[in-house]
């Protein structure tokens, strides 16, 4: 029974030299003692690979690889009478004691009803049998610190925790076997075990052991006849013989394995155990000599002697974690591309997984490079547990449609895309609510436009659909016991054929080679089969309502994680410092190094705060990982990071989080800067093509969204290793086939010439893939049963038709009062006959409160709408005049290209008003709008915004047909809704109608204007002229009037060309701080990408700029 220590820094080959001496053993023949190599469990898998790789070892039946976990279930056998009880298990079992002990464990029954204090609470009872804690310490401590001043509160706790761990060993008693439990018991079975007698044993990769586990290796250390324990840790650096002199310094780089080294050291003299001299290993294997690798290792943390960095280290900054990730994946491919290696060969290292996932997974796949994210995957995100919370969700909600469609959304549900699409959007257009899905009546509701569902299909999947719910529903009626509700859940994924579904995905996964995924599938089926045992065997013969069991299994599915094992070898692992077991690496890119949480972020709190910690572990308790423990174990955790890699090794940050907080580097990374020479920290805000050769992703870039020419082409293959696309890409380049539509298939679409808008116009302007999907494909996005802005600017529109055209004259006698009595009579009326809003009306009260707010707005619109009324000489003529039709009251309104083909403007203005001057009629335009809208000069210019200029050009061809006998001088947005900052001390402010106007009929809009104008954008000098402060108002001269309207028919046209041209391209554009990706419905399928792609930027214009253009001066 000899023990050895094996110790050395990082890459000096401790763990070679243990797969060394195995391998010997194993090659020695079939025959002799057992073999046990002792890891952590993440590093078991790598481990047999490790072993198979070795030389002349073809397999083996002698060796054992274990962890703690496996070993306990070697020597005591899996297959035991009584059940065992998972981690998920031991959480549900505790759930439920603090809900039966709510009343006598004081401060912590407050929340006992809270599914995140049961999670708490199991890590405090895992944390006792780590620590292999009695009853009686537990209770010891507890009444020392009751005894001293201030600790009443944590000693509370103690009792409470120790109330909750003595009626948790009660109900395993002759029940459960709970793992944590039962690796303290492996002791005595350890001792018995023949097998272990005269066995050898090697314990590799630890840091660190929990006292049960220290317990138990030292069984093992008397049961065997040889063992090698490997640490990493500097044997110059300490006295091998008396370590503990050494460790009052908590910053020393290798505290953590000193520590683990001198209680070892401890232990193993009080067994008696024979110590033979440690193997000290101190020629570096990993790095070459003389290299910054070596030179980084050898004084890391220890002597800040400086050399000359050779190129093997970079520090990178990035402004963000986007441009961070994806600069390592671009280095990642060049490394594999350019040096030769294989994607196993090098590691992201992470200390926030969580953080950088989503964005490891999109660069990583954009640059087709193979990985592993070494993190569990939660299983309350796989399908089948979404099918199960959601299906109990449905029948304790009361079958919500929200509900309903994450269940359907599931795809273990028997409907296929096409009808699950169709009754989506029923769903949403009809406002379909809990009543209707579980109502007798069959589904018809009104459709007042072109019929758009068939109905009877749609409610024939509804019947078949919920069948199996209704089922469920009644299974579950009133108190059931955990038994019941497995059963219930059972045979509702019989209905479904759930288990049928399920193979068939992990057959589909292994045929198409993702491992990852069939080990996922099959992972989940087998964890939420034990997660529904459990809770029978937990919970017994326990009634109790549906919403408590779902409340408990949430509970449980939330904590439940999925873990997978590299399906195939050349992969990037990616996993974070402190977890995954990072193989021989020859580069490492460690990212993520910030102040607050390189190399591990810090604890959250738990059951007990960091005060309470240390308090208690002053007792000798140890009951969790306190702030203090976290940062001495930081410096060892970034020494293992920053020494993995043998040829490079790069370490980034980020300079901002996702909302723009500043981040800043780690300390740590300033110890790497210290020890060298000309090493730099290196600056990725400069873009990507800059800091990185250009590559196939780039090109595709400038050649789909930056727009680049053929002539530019060669220039740009010339700077970089993509010569060899250049004829592929040529062809594309030149016809732009992709943006364009062919030209028989343009010419058959626009026969008959353009008909269009000003807000197709403005479409087209904005992004020609948005006007082909809306207008010529006629993609409508789904309706929703909900007060859109579209919604209520129709509701406001035909509202206001009917007052200003029934009541304004009339309100001019009977006042403001009789007025709004009006408007609550005509909102109502309207409301009642409409079937839809009449539906969305009675729906809920949220709905109601919706349309009262409505009524309100409408009712202190109008209100203003009759002082404008008032102030003025404007009186209304047309409501809804349309144009651009043969029967439209202001007739066609036609424009005609260059080469003669005509445009059609069609449209509908909400009112004309009519004055006269000097016996001259005029005519203004007002067009509602539902919330603020000031005229858009940047709009106009650029054709994003033509609407009102449009509508005075159909109202002068109408006058120039003789329709309407008016001139048109002005056209004005009237905003119906008013911000919340639009109102003092409870006083509405009067709303302002916006737009343009010639300046010459001011009187006509505001007859007693001195200074500014209440109702208008207009300021009236001494002279009785409206054109003070002229470029901030809206004001125009008349001049300035008949170009404004000039440019807007001259961007129309150009507009129309390209329309007729088949231009469709995705190309955005982006003015200031408004981009056209904003508010497009077709984003789920446009090819432009608003991360990578370039938006056509717009230069923002004001009316001083806007004027100047047009060769106007005097803006």
């Amino acid at each position: 029974m000899t023990v050895r220590f094996i110790l050395g820094t990082s890459g000096t080959g401790k763990t070679y030299y243990c797969m060394d001496r195995i391998a010997a053993e194993l090659r020695s023949g079939p025959a002799g003692p057992a073999l046990i190599l002792l890891v952590p469990e993440q590093a078991t898998h790598q481990s047999v690979l490790g072993i198979l790789s070795h030389a002349r070892v073809e397999g083996f039946h002698r060796l054992k690889i274990l962890s703690f976990d496996r070993l306990r279930q070697l020597v005591l056998g899996s297959n035991l009478a009584t059940k065992q009880l998972s981690e998920i298990g031991r959480q549900m079992l505790i759930q439920r004691i603090l809900s039966d002990l709510s009343d006598q464990i004081g401060l912590i029954g407050h929340g006992s009803a809270q599914t995140g204090l049961a999670t708490a609470m199991a890590e405090v009872i895992s944390a006792l049998y780590d620590q292999a804690v009695s009853d009686g310490q537990l209770d010891q401590v507890a009444s020392a610190l009751g005894s001293r001043a201030g600790f009443a509160r944590t000693a509370a706790k103690l009792a409470g925790i120790r109330l909750v761990l003595k009626e948790y060993i009660t109900r395993l008693q002759d029940r459960f076997i709970d793992p944590q439990v039962e690796l303290a018991r492996t002791r005595q079975a350890i001792r018995n075990d023949r097998w272990l007698k005269g066995a050898r044993l090697w314990v590799d990769g630890f840091a660190g052991f929990t006292a049960s586990e220290l317990l138990i290796l030292q069984d093992l250390l008397s049961a065997v006849s040889h063992a090698d324990i490997a640490l990493c840790l500097d044997p110059d650096a300490i006295d091998i013989n008396d370590p503990y002199c050494q460790l009052t310094d908590q910053t020393r780089t290798f505290y953590p394995t000193e520590l683990t080294y001198a209680r070892l050291l401890a232990g193993i003299k009080c067994l008696g155990l024979a110590l033979e001299e440690p193997v000290l290993l101190r020629t570096q294997m990993r790095f070459g000599k003389g290299t910054s690798l070596a030179h980084l290792e050898a004084s890391i943390f220890r002597r800040k002697v400086k050399v000359k960095a050779d190129g093997t280290i970079q520090i990178w900054a990035a402004p963000d974690r986007r441009t961070e990730v994806e600069a390592v994946a671009r280095q990642i491919r060049r490394i594999v591309q350019e040096a030769g290696l294989r994607y196993n060969q090098i590691a992201i290292l992470c200390p926030d997984l969580a953080a950088y996932e989503a964005y490891l997974r999109a660069y990583l796949s954009r640059f087709s490079i193979p990985f592993f994210l070494d993190t569990p995957r939660p299983l309350s995100r796989h399908p089948l547990a979404v099918l199960v919370i959601s299906a109990l969700e449905i029948v304790a909600g009361g079958f919500q449609t929200s509900d309903v469609m994450t269940y359907l959304k599931t795809g273990l549900v028997p409907i296929d895309q096409q009808r699950l699409d169709e009754l989506e959007c029923y769903c949403g257009s009809f406002g379909i609510g809990p009543a209707d899905w579980l109502s007798q009546t069959p589904w018809a509701f009104h459709e007042p436009e072109r019929p758009r569902f068939d109905q009877a299909q749609i409610d024939a999947a509804r019947n078949e659909l919920i069948g199996p719910l209704l089922g469920l529903k009644a299974d579950l009626a009133g108190e059931v016991t955990a038994s019941d509700l497995v059963a219930a859940l059972s045979r509702l994924l019989d209905r479904l054929g759930v288990q049928s579904a399920v193979g068939r995905w992990i057959e589909t996964a292994v045929q198409a080679g993702d491992q990852s995924a069939g080990q996922e599938h099959q992972q989940a089926c087998s964890l939420l089969a034990e997660i529904l045992q459990q809770l029978k065997d937990i919970f017994g013969d326990m009634k109790a309502g549906l919403q408590q069991w779902l409340s408990i299994l949430k509970a449980a599915i939330s904590r439940a994680n999925l873990t997978l094992i590299p399906p195939t070898l050349d992969q990037v692992l990616v996993g974070t410092i402190d977890r995954s077991r990072h193989p021989e690496l020859d580069v490492a890119f460690v990212i993520g190094a910030t102040q607050d949480d390189f190399p591990r972020p810090l604890p959250k709190a738990g059951l007990l705060t960091e005060m309470e910690l240390e308090v208690i572990g002053q007792e000798g308790l140890e009951l969790g990982h306190s702030v203090s423990e976290v940062l001495s174990s930081w410096r060892y955790l970034g020494y293992v990071a920053f020494t993995r890699a043998r040829r490079l090794l790069v370490v980034s940050y980020p300079k901002q989080d996702q909302t723009g907080a500043a981040l800043h580097r780690s300390p740590l990374v300033d110890e790497i800067l210290d020890l060298f020479e000309g090493l730099e920290e290196q600056d990725l805000a400069c873009s990507c093509s800059q800091r990185f050769p250009l590559d196939w992703y780039d090109l595709m870039d400038l050649v789909l969204n930056k727009g680049i020419d053929r002539g530019q082409l060669t220039d740009v293959l010339a700077d970089c290793c993509l010569q060899s696309v250049a004829r592929w890409i040529e062809d594309p380049l030149g016809t732009r086939a992709q943006e364009v539509l062919d030209t028989d298939v343009a010419r058959s679409i626009f026969a008959d010439g353009l008909a269009t808008s000003a807000t197709r116009l403005g479409t087209f302007a904005r992004c020609p893939f948005r006007y082909f999907a809306r207008y010529i494909l006629e993609l409508e996005p789904p309706r929703r049963l909900e007060l859109r802005p579209l919604d209520l600017g129709d509701l406001y529109h035909r509202v206001l038709q009917q007052v200003v055209s029934q009541c304004l004259d009339t309100a001019l006698q009977e006042g403001t009062e009789w007025l709004k009595q009006q408007v609550r009579a005509i909102i109502m009326r309207i409301v009642d006959e409409d079937p839809l809003l009449s539906r969305f009306a009675s729906t809920n009260r949220y709905n109601r409160f919706q349309i009262e707010r409505t009524c309100q707005t409408l009712v202190d619109c109008v209100s203003d709408l009759l002082d404008i009324y008032r102030a003025g000489s404007f009186r209304p003529y047309l409501f809804e005049a349309g144009f651009g039709g043969k029967m439209d009251p202001l007739g066609q309104a036609r424009l005609a290209l260059p080469d003669g083909r005509p445009v059609v403007i069609r449209g509908k203005i909400d009112r004309i008003d009519l004055a006269e001057d000097r016996g001259q009629r005029v005519a203004v335009v007002t067009d509602y709008k539902t919330s603020e809208h000031t005229f858009d000069w940047s709009g106009l210019y650029h054709g994003l915004d033509l609407q009102l200029p449009i509508y005075l050009i159909a109202i002068g061809s109408a006058s120039e047909a003789g329709l309407i006998d008016a001139e048109p001088v002005g056209a004005f947005y009237l905003q119906v809704e008013l911000l919340p900052d639009r109102y003092q001390e409870g006083k509405q402010l009067n709303r302002r109608a916006r737009g343009i106007f010639d300046g010459r009929y001011h009187r006509l809009l505001d007859i007693q204007a001195k200074g500014q104008s209440r109702f208008y954008s207009f300021h009236v000098d001494r002279k009785g002229e409206p054109y003070a402060h002229y470029a901030r108002r809206d004001v125009l001269k008349p001049d300035h009037f008949k170009a404004v309207l000039a440019h807007a028919k001259k961007v129309a046209l150009e507009l129309a060309g390209q329309i007729l041209s088949g231009l469709i391209s995705a190309r955005p554009v982006r003015c200031g701080n408004k981009i056209a990706c904003e508010d497009c419905d077709y984003m789920s399928f446009c090819r432009f990408d608003q991360t990578f792609g370039q938006y056509r930027e717009l230069e923002t214009i004001d009316k001083g700029r806007f004027i100047d253009r047009l060769g106007g001066g005097n803006g």
